[in-house]
């Protein structure tokens, strides 16, 4: 079980395998091809970007340096793009790059066609027509022009396959009527098989070649008689022995997905060529770089920790293409070069236009661009919903033309830098410090960084701010869950600490109204047992003075008492010791 399958070995599948190797993973490698890069299926140019962007070194496989490309049009004048680049042995590099990763630890397999891959619980399965030769952990399609494998791991081609044949004839120096030039001309024609030229200058030997969407033979033919004054039978043979070289080259652009769980597809199998020039070397190296990155954080290695348990098959897939399309800006966007250089393709059909009659209108004046609000995780892990805003400039025309064509596909590309740069530069602070005097730094680091992008359009950028900074939804609910809850809290409490104060001091206005009417009955019983006693003793000595008066007294009381109302019946005696008064009743005499 090896932890990675390339199927193709040209510069995609390649640097794929290379880069994989070199992390440490077990890899293997197959090419239908006898041997890798024979036949030469290309014009033999790159881009130095290419090299730059993928970190790899130049070899004896280039041949020359040219100073850019240049598109010719059909009244004589011409579009430069200033994209420095090598003419190259194609073979050399697809050959270096290959014998690099085998010497990193991966296993190739020339002379070999996978014709079938299916899927089980651990891996993938690849079979020949012989039967099953490898399985691996993760799959790398790079197969070129054929849609097989792609299918077969659940991803959509294009839906109807059109090809661009292709072919390339190898002129001496000194056979051809032609200047020497430090640049990759590409003739735009219809007279050339309603197609496009391209010249390639190399030490002593100039490749001359065509796409078109018929007769390509004979439109290369007609170009090499009148514009080169060279009969066509007076190609040589290339390095491997061929008298011409060529191919068929996917047409319809990126197909809709790169990758599915565990596999991914790169270069030519992918659609990625370059629109005009069709070239996919630049291309294909860089996606197949860009591969192997998701591959190892899927898989892990020393230097890279595995991936969290979150990151899934459409992550992987997500960062795949982010990492393509942020290098690759407009290869990835034939449509917006169709507009940008040619107006009608010639692959279409149609008639070309004469681009010197066309103008194009661009604004001198500062423009205003509004970014989406874009999440942002301080370095303490703190989100911030971040809406920014720049102003910006064109300041060179024609490289904005060139590279970007149009405002709306300038706004979409700075929007994009721009909070990429907030992301990278404001992610490496503290919540505390964004929203702090300490956040103009920051906004003059994202300025000068998305300055040095956005050079490569022709665009200053004047400003970069920051209009509002929010915690996410979900913060700012929690946040005041939180303070709620608190004010809740400390209400309670003041609740607590007033009805503790209410029960004291009804407490102690219980306890004082106690002791008052205490105070008050005591003095009452006193105050009334004296009066008793004053009134007794003033009874005790009337009475003591006359006691039948007395006796006469307390009988009348006794009456006044038992005969209340008037409705008292009372049986008694006359001769009753009760009614002794009214008997015989002596006057008292003197």
């Amino acid at each position: 079980m090896y932890d990675v399958a390339v199927v193709g070995q040209g510069p995609a599948g390649g640097m794929a395998a290379l880069r994989l190797a070199e992390a440490g993973h077990s890899v293997v490698t197959f090419d239908r091809k006898r041997r890798v890069g024979d036949p030469i299926h290309c014009g033999e140019g790159l881009g130095k970007i290419a090299l730059k962007h993928t970190n790899y070194p130049v070899g004896d496989w280039a041949i020359r340096e040219v100073e850019g490309n240049r598109i010719r049009m059909p009244n004589g004048k011409s579009v430069g793009l200033m994209s420095p680049g090598y003419s190259i042995h194609r073979w050399g590099l697809d050959r270096t790059i290959s014998d690099d990763a085998v010497d990193a630890g991966a296993k190739r397999h020339e002379g070999l066609r996978i014709t079938k891959v299916n899927r089980d619980k651990e891996g993938w399965i690849l079979s020949s027509k012989d039967g099953e030769v490898a399985k691996a952990k993760q799959l790398i399609v790079a197969e070129g022009r054929v849609p097989n494998i792609v299918t077969q791991i659940g991803l959509k081609g294009n839906e109807k396959l059109r090809l661009l044949p292709g072919l390339q004839y190898k002129f001496k120096r000194s056979d051809v009527d032609f200047p020497d030039t430090d640049y990759f001309d590409f003739y735009i024609d219809p007279r050339y098989a309603d197609g496009y030229i391209w010249v390639f200058p190399r030490d002593d030997i100039f490749n001359v070649g065509i796409v078109a969407t018929n007769g390509a033979k004979a439109g290369l033919d007609y170009f090499c008689k009148e514009h080169m004054s060279v009969d066509p039978k007076k190609r040589i043979e290339n390095e491997l022995g061929h008298k011409q070289n060529g191919g068929l080259i996917p047409r319809d652009g990126p197909i809709p997905y790169f990758s599915t769980k565990d596999a991914y597809v790169v270069g030519d199998a992918a659609g990625l060529t370059n629109p005009i020039t069709k070239g996919g070397v630049h291309v294909g190296m860089l996606s197949g770089q860009y591969a192997a990155i998701a591959i190892q954080k899927e898989l892990g290695t020393g230097e890279l920790r595995p991936p969290s348990h979150s990151v899934n098959c459409h992550d992987l897939k997500g960062q795949y293409w982010e990492r393509c399309e942020k290098a690759l800006h407009s290869d990835l966007e034939p449509h917006v070069w169709y507009d940008r250089i040619m107006k009608r393709q010639p692959w279409t059909q149609q008639k070309f236009v004469d681009q010197s009659k066309l103008i194009y209108s661009l604004d001198k004046r500062i423009l205003n661009l509004d970014t989406p609000p874009e999440e942002v995780i301080a370095s303490d892990q703190k989100r911030l919903i971040v809406d920014a805003f720049a102003r910006f400039q064109i300041v060179d025309p024609l490289k904005f033309y060139i590279s970007v064509g149009n405002e709306r596909v300038a706004r979409s590309r700075l929007a994009t830098i721009i909070n990429s740069r907030i992301r990278n530069v404001l992610g490496q602070q503290e919540l505390q410090t964004l929203l702090s005097e300490d956040r103009t730094k920051q906004m003059a680091l994202i300025q000068e960084g998305v300055n040095n992008e956005a050079e490569n359009f022709g665009i200053k950028i004047v400003d970069v701010r920051i209009k509002r900074a929010d915690l996410p939804q979900a913060n700012s609910d929690a946040i005041f869950r939180r303070m709620q809850t608190e004010r809740e809290r400390e209400a309670k409490e003041f609740r607590a600490r007033g009805a503790e104060m209410a029960v004291t001091i009804t407490s102690t206005a219980d306890k004082e109204v106690t002791v008052i009417l205490a105070d008050a009955q005591k003095k009452s019983e006193i105050m009334k047992g004296e009066g008793d006693g004053k009134r007794n003793n003033i009874f005790a000595s009337a009475f003591g003075q006359d006691p039948e008066f007395f006796a006469f007294y307390r009988a009348m009381q006794a009456y006044e008492k038992a005969l209340i109302g008037g409705e008292t019946s009372l049986i008694l005696s006359p001769d009753s010791e009760f009614f002794k008064f009214f008997g015989n009743i002596k006057p008292k005499t003197e």
